[in-house]
């Protein structure tokens, strides 16, 4: 994604800069202690900003560890394009946290794997306001007590 051309930002007032500094803004802007363009350029400020934030995350984090290739599979609308590999890979890489090494735990791991697949869940018409928490909340309170417990470990792990 092109993060840093502007259609592909919010505009400035839907940026989220945080309730005290967005109500101080408009604040001042009411006030008259500030102008539309001193805001307008507060807002470009904080675009710039958070641009930088995202350029420096993309070149310091380990985008290329296995750990995120295999954690795919947390993502509610990407779990069709996943394997039960994907979870395999944390119960084999964090034993101590996930202890399902016996052959029957492992194949009762896949069946669950493919029902969480397999699930109807509902998404909203936008999905970046789709609740993981609290949809991985619900998961581990399933009666399917195995691959919830994995999967709400592994999504804690990762986020």
């Amino acid at each position: 994604m092109r993060y840093g051309d502007s259609s592909n930002q919010l505009p400035g007032e839907k940026l989220v800069i945080g309730f005290t500094t967005r109500g101080t803004l408009n604040r001042l802007l009411d006030a008259g202690d500030i102008t539309p363009q001193q805001v307008q350029r507060f807002q470009q400020a904080a675009v710039a900003f958070l641009v930088r934030a995202v350029e420096y995350a993309m070149k310091k984090l380990p985008m290329r560890e296995p750990l995120i290739k295999h954690a795919m599979f947390l993502d509610v609308q990407q779990r069709a394009e996943c394997g039960v590999e994907d979870a395999l890979y944390f119960v084999d890489r964090f034993p101590e946290l996930l202890p399902y090494n016996g052959p029957d735990e492992r194949d009762k791991l896949g069946e669950e794997f493919l029902d969480y697949q397999s699930m109807d869940i509902a998404m909203p018409e936008d999905p970046a306001t789709f609740d993981i928490e609290n949809f991985w909340g619900n998961m581990a309170s399933m009666r399917n007590k195995l691959v919830a417990c994995l999967m709400a470990k592994c999504s804690s792990s990762v986020s």
